[in-house]
Formats: structure tokens, sequence, C-alpha cells
């Protein structure tokens, strides 16, 4: 089968195009590729069928297979159609050759003696009730209401319904649920314990990870000021995470609002004495266990994670313990976050930061202001440790001063956006701890 280029140039000319020759010539190859694959399609059709001969049927499936417009004016009726060869000659000798279906010839006595068709009914309008006083009369034009639905209607709203996705489970996996919830909820330390090694050890609990995951989730909203409760769900969230046997990946979106929120919630206990500060490290621990195991599957995961911690930061209304929560998250994220989200913002956060850590009047502000403090310390500390760590600084060692640190990092990241005198400046000799560190581990290399 080919497509002569004359027809390409007919078709053209037809729709107001002059093409080229060798356009044509292009086009013509195509169009035999495309019929050839509309024809397979068709014939696959027509195979599992279970027919030997291919219809117009076959032919509007397989165009509409590949997402084109179905031909008109052909069906697919028991008497095959009969095309008849007409060959022309064109004015450059040439013969032209083109199939034309047959017309049935009729005849005037047929015409004149067949019945006539039946004439079409008048259009006409008519009135039916929808419903009186709110119910629906039984009428022809209303649709049939089921049984279902008056039954549903007589029970009422006491009625007990049973959700259908508990007879999934067997009998030993629903107490198998209820027996680690309770456990987990009665606050054992030593039970609670064995609980959760098991969790992060059991092979068989597949079927009771989405409501695991749901339990994390629904427990956290309710015990919001319970600092230990909320701590053992994190732990729970862990063993889930670290188990081998378990796959995590479908019920992130369930575990991750929860852990966040013990991240950087506004209030974490009954009283702001109690220690929340490490609930939130043990959280940031979380976030980059999830990052470390599920980053390469979720390419957006780290992003979206780190874009919602600096939007938290950003917000001036946001509380002292949030900001802490976004500083560690960020931090167990990595240098890399640190030092294209967080640091450029240190200066004017700083700023805002500083008159809240000579509050004498509010210990409690002022406390939550020092834990910020030593946060964005240790997260600076660890960035230049970092920086340090991949310049190998030859000159410096363990005796160096602040003044060599700082002369060192500026002259060998000469033009880079960060301005390091700034950082030497805000956080003085408690960078030298992060930095000699550096020096000892190439030491100990």
């Amino acid at each position: 089968m080919s497509v002569p280029s004359l027809l390409i140039k007919s078709i053209g000319k037809q729709s107001g195009f002059n093409i080229r020759e060798e356009v044509a010539t292009g086009l013509s190859s195509d169009v035999e590729y495309r019929l050839r694959e509309i024809i397979q399609e068709a014939v696959k059709f027509m195979k599992h069928s279970k027919r030997d001969r291919l219809t117009t049927e076959d032919m509007d499936r397989a165009l509409r297979l590949r997402n084109v417009e179905s031909l008109y004016g052909f069906s697919s009726s028991k008497e095959s159609l009969h095309f008849s060869k007409i060959v022309t000659s064109t004015s450059a000798n040439t013969k032209d050759v083109k199939f034309v279906v047959e017309d049935k010839l009729l005849s005037f006595d047929e015409i004149i003696n067949s019945p006539l068709p039946k004439c079409p009914l008048e259009p006409s309008l008519s009135i039916h009730w929808l419903a009186i006083e709110g119910i629906q009369p039984s009428t022809t034009q209303n649709p049939i209401v089921s049984p279902k639905d008056v039954s549903r209607k007589k029970l009422g709203s006491s009625t007990k319904v049973v959700p259908l996705v508990k007879h999934v489970l067997s009998k030993e996996s629903q107490l198998y649920f209820e027996k680690v919830t309770s456990t987990i909820k009665e606050k054992d330390k030593e039970k609670t314990n064995s609980v959760l090694e098991r969790l992060s050890n059991d092979s068989g609990i597949h079927q009771l990870l989405p409501y695991f995951t749901q339990f994390i989730s629904d427990e956290v909203t309710i015990n919001l000021r319970d600092k230990e409760m909320l701590f053992t769900l994190m732990r729970m969230s862990r063993s889930l995470l670290e188990s081998d046997f378990l796959h995590v990946e479908p019920y992130l979106h369930q575990l991750m609002p929860a852990i966040l929120t013990c991240l950087v919630g506004k209030r974490l206990c009954e009283s702001p004495d109690e220690d929340h500060w490490a609930l939130r490290d043990y959280s940031a621990d979380l976030i980059h266990l999830i990052c470390q195991k599920f980053g390469s599957s979720y390419k957006t995961l780290q992003p979206r994670i780190s874009k919602t911690l600096i939007q938290a930061l950003s917000d001036p209304n946001k509380p002292l313990t949030t900001h802490y929560g976004v500083i560690v998250g960020l931090n167990a994220l990595g240098h890399n976050v640190v030092g294209s989200l967080l640091v450029p913002q240190i200066k004017p956060y700083f700023t805002k930061l500083e008159p809240q850590l000579n509050i004498s009047v509010n210990d409690t502000k002022s406390t939550e202001a020092k834990r910020v403090y030593h946060a964005l310390l240790k997260c600076v500390g660890n960035y230049l440790h970092q920086l340090a760590k991949e310049n190998q600084f030859e000159s410096l060692d363990s005796k160096s001063n602040l003044d060599h640190w700082k002369q060192a990092f500026v002259n060998q990241r000469e033009g880079s956006e960060i301005d390091f005198q700034e950082l030497f400046q805000l956080f003085g000799e408690g960078l030298l701890p992060y930095l000699r560190s550096q020096v000892q581990d190439q030491t100990l290399l």
C-alpha cells in the first residue's frame, strides 16, 4: 500500500494549500504509516470479535483508540459495499485510478408505490408535581424511589453503621491492634517499650499499617497538651518507619502532619516549664530519617518540608517555641538547606530575637529566647563545620583563635552571598567548639 504524492497535493488544493513536490512526498510516507497503524488496530478488533471480515465499526474503534474522530456516512450492514474502478487519463499522459461505491438504481414506480413515512409527533408540554410538601409523588414522570432509600429514612439517625473495612481484618488482627493501642494509651513504660520493639520487628502487620498511621494522627490531635503521650506517638512513628517489613511510603501523608505538629506546635505540654524541647528535637530526627529514607523516591518531599518550615520562621506572629522547632528541623535537613534558606535570614531574625534575650521580667520568655539562640548557634556551627571540612584549612589548628577562622572563611569564600564576618560577629566565641572539632576530625583521619 502506497499513498501517491499526487493525492496529497490534490487534498492540499481542496484545502487551499499549494504543496511542493518534496513536501507531498514526505507527507505521503507519513500518511501511509498512519493508515497501516489504523488498519492493524482495526484487524486486532476484528480478531478479538472472532470475525473474519473487517467492518467499518472496527475502523471506528481503531480511530477512537488513536484519538481520531470517527468516519461518518458508512455503516457495517450485512450487505457488502461494492466499489467500481474508474480510470481517467490526465494531461501528462498518466492514468488516474479511483474507486467509487456503486449507486443502486431506483425506478420511479418503486418510489411512487412505496408507503409514506409516518408523520412526526407535534411538540407538546405536560405538567407534573416534583414534590408536595417535601414528599415526591409516585408518578411516571418522577424517578422511582428504591426500597433501600425508604428503609434508611425510616431507620433514622440512631442506627449504628458498621464500617465495611473492619470486616476485612481478621479477628486476630483486630485484637492485635486493640492491644497495641490500649498499651500506648496506658503509658506503662515497660509495656510500651516492648510493644514498640515488636512493631519494628513484626513482619505480619501489613494490613494494620493504615490503622496505626491513622491512630497516630488522631491521637496527636487529641493530646496536644500531653507531652508524654506525644513522645510515645513519635517513638511509635519511628518504629514503623524503621521496620524492614512495612511499606510506609503510601501513608507518609498521614504521618507527616503529626510529626510536623510535634516539631513546630505552639504548645506541646501543660506547663511551659516542661521539657518539650526534647520532643521537638526527636521530631526533627524523624524528619531527617524520612527525608533520608524516602527522599530519593519523592524528589519534592524535602523541598516541601523546607518551604513549610521557613514560612513558619518568617511569620512574626509565631511563638518562639515554633521558631525553635523550625531551626532544629532545618538543621536536621542538612547544611545545604541551612546555607540556602536559614543563614540569609539570620541577621533580620536576630534583630527581633535580641531584645527578648535581655528580658528579665518574664523568665519563660527569656528562657525560650535563649533556647532559640542556642539552636541557631548549633545550626550555624554545624554549617561552618561542614564548610571547613570541605575546604580543609591547612593553616589552622585547634589553637587558632576566632579571628583566624573568620579571616580564613572570608578569604576562601570570597564572592559568596553569605556574609561570614556577620556570622562570626553575631555568635562570636560560641562557634569555636564546632570549628576546632573539624580540625580534630582531620587529625584522626
